[in-house]
């Protein structure tokens, strides 16, 4: 999604089945537990398929679906796939 200068998001809709999928979201900060994050990644599992999100290593958060079908081949090895 791209909003043009001056649009803002509103209002999102999540389906219900997706709100008890496994999650989990790590922020990684410079110092403590306070501050602005450095980077954040969260995943989510959908039916043995993990997506990935990121925000912090470029200026605006993305998915990425080339790494998610290298990161979710189970034909690699584990090593290959980190």
């Amino acid at each position: 999604m791209n909003l043009a200068k001056g649009e803002f998001l509103v209002q999102t809709i999540t389906q219900k089945k997706e709100l008890d999928f496994p999650f989990l979201c790590v922020k990684k900060r410079r110092q403590w537990d306070e501050g602005y994050p450095l980077i954040t990644t969260a995943v989510l599992k959908e039916n043995d398929y993990i997506k990935l999100a990121f925000s912090g290593l470029c200026s605006y958060p993305f998915r990425n679906e080339k790494f998610e079908k290298s990161f979710n081949n189970k034909h690699l090895s584990d090593f290959s796939r980190d």
